[in-house]
């Protein structure tokens, strides 16, 4: 890849680290548990940017946040915040940065794989954040306790979020290569 290239990717990486960070403070409270723009960003990111650009990106994000930066959502920061209850969610991004990124590289990013792709990633991502969470602050709650708060509340919202990133996606994509 020539200097310019890589200066480029290097450019949209970063400020893409930043439209995740903006997308943390966007709170929509639709019950008693908030959504924010967060996962919608990644796959963006993820989709538009590649799989190396797009894990770039996200890891840019997270250790902003780790060196304390209140980049997360509530305007936290801080290794408390990725050790947190919520923690594995943020580290679930980067499976679902690898996940889109992927297969935007390897399959196209037109709008039915993108779906897909999306809906898997955040699965991983899911999956990421349920496991943290039953391994470090599960008192011992049944399963279907722990995805009535991790998971139920967010696949609604989830879902148009990945509807709306795999649209923007699909058309963006073609206007920025």
């Amino acid at each position: 890849m020539n200097k310019s290239k890589t200066l480029k990717q290097t450019v949209r990486a970063a400020l893409c680290a930043a439209l995740i960070a903006v997308s943390s403070f966007i709170i929509i409270p639709l019950s008693a548990v908030p959504v924010t723009l967060q996962t919608f960003t990644v796959c963006v990111t993820a989709a538009l940017l590649g799989l190396k650009w797009g894990v770039v990106s996200v890891s840019v994000y997270i250790l902003l946040g780790a060196a304390g930066l209140p980049v997360f959502s509530g305007f936290g920061g801080g290794i408390g915040v990725l050790m947190g209850a919520g923690g594995g969610f943020i580290w679930g991004f980067l499976i679902m940065a690898v996940i889109v990124g992927f297969v935007s590289d390897k399959f196209g990013s037109d709008i039915i794989k993108m779906i897909i792709a999306m809906a898997v990633g955040t699965v991983g991502c899911y999956i990421a954040g349920i496991l943290w969470y039953i391994l470090v602050y599960s008192g011992g709650e049944g399963i279907m306790a722990v995805l009535s708060v991790c998971v139920f509340p967010f696949i609604l919202p989830d879902a148009v979020k990945i509807i709306a990133a795999a649209t923007i996606v699909s058309r963006l994509k073609k206007r920025l290569n």
